[in-house]
């Protein structure tokens, strides 16, 4: 029998492990090594959602939606660093197919967005081949839904070549018809890093393993559905302090 843990056991049993990373990276401040250094910086980017789905009907593809996030990174050694990114991203997907049959054609579009405010924690990993150095990253992530789910529905139907119904449609969910307001996850991702003067270019890839079903709170739902997909991104980082 498939069960679900809610939203608040959720929380507290991965309390814990989400804010232990934080918790070392603020003692490691105190306790600054000789090569120890706080950067800060910012990133954006783009995200495409397959949202995990053991429901061969709910076939999602992915839409590209935006991301951004400020940096705070603190290197522990020139190889090994702790990266904060508090920032937000947008995960958005589709189902499309095209009906035919004889004179007829019925194109069907149902397309979700949505928008989370994100707090990824990650350790790093990053050798350096000549000035150019190598980002190994790894670690847990929280989201928090920042606006309710929206859909769009798009129906044309057409005879003879001629349309003759069509429907356009926005739609926004909340209350009991919405989806779990918390996820978490865990992210992997692999990219460089180049010096620029006292900057640091940053380009990264990126793949998000969402462990909550945000389909499961809602009655009666037979479908599970999870924030999963890859994720591309660029950006800057400055050194701070020493």
């Amino acid at each position: 029998m498939k069960s679900y843990l809610s939203g608040t056991q959720t929380m507290k049993i991965l309390k814990a492990p989400l804010w232990i990373i934080p918790a070392i990276l603020f003692v490691l401040t105190l306790t600054t090594s000789s090569q120890a250094q706080l950067s800060v910086g910012l990133r954006g980017g783009v995200n495409f959602a397959h949202f995990g789905s053991g429901d061969p009907v709910l076939n999602y593809k992915p839409k590209t939606a935006p991301g951004f996030a400020s940096l705070f990174h603190y290197a522990v050694s020139p190889s090994f660093s702790f990266q904060v990114e508090p920032g937000y991203a947008q995960w958005s997907a589709q189902i499309a197919e095209t009906q035919t049959a004889p004179n007829y054609i019925r194109e069907y579009a149902y397309s979700i967005f949505l928008n989370y405010a994100e707090v990824p924690v990650l350790f790093q990993y990053k050798p350096n081949f000549g000035k150019l150095q190598a980002i190994f990253s790894l670690g847990p992530e929280a989201r928090f839904l920042a606006k309710p789910m929206k859909a769009k529905t798009k129906i044309i139907q057409y005879y003879n070549g001629q349309v003759t119904d069509q429907l356009d449609r926005t739609d926004r969910y909340t209350g009991d018809f919405g989806v779990r307001k918390f996820d978490i996850g865990l992210m992997a991702g692999i990219g460089i890093a180049y010096p620029a003067g006292p900057f640091k270019i940053i380009a990264e890839g990126r793949y998000h393993y969402g462990f909550t079903d945000i389909y499961g709170n809602l009655t009666g739902s037979s479908s599970s559905v999870y924030i999963r997909g890859i994720s591309a991104h660029a950006g800057l980082l400055y050194p701070i302090g020493k």
